[in-house]
């Protein structure tokens, strides 16, 4: 957006999630029953991350060892960002379905 220097806000906000905490994607239609189960990992291991990083410790580094220890789920990538307030970003695979999710870093000490 600044590099092409467009008129445009960005504004953050928080993910919709379905009952399960799985963010909400046309994605997911893709996922099995079984591999759907696999992918709740994802929420699970952006919330160990944002505790880790409110209680001083790395967040990345805390979703990544959560995300690699769960069979069936390939990490693509952990990683930190700051759009108008920090956040933690993560994309894997669970069979052939691409997921990306983020949360908020908001109160963290990192």
């Amino acid at each position: 957006m600044r590099d092409l220097d467009l008129e445009l806000e960005i504004r953050a906000v928080e993910t919709v999630r379905d009952e399960d905490g799985l963010a909400l994607s046309s994605r997911n239609a893709y996922l099995s029953p079984a591999e759907r189960r696999v992918a709740l990992a994802l929420p699970r291991a952006l919330a160990l991350g944002a505790e880790a990083s409110r209680d001083g410790g790395d967040p990345v580094a805390t979703a990544r060892t959560a995300l690699d220890e769960e069979a069936g789920l390939k990490t693509q990538y952990v990683a930190v960002a700051d759009y108008g307030g920090r956040r933690l970003l993560a994309a894997v695979r669970v069979g052939k379905t691409r997921l990306i999710d983020n949360v908020s870093l908001k109160g963290s000490r990192t």
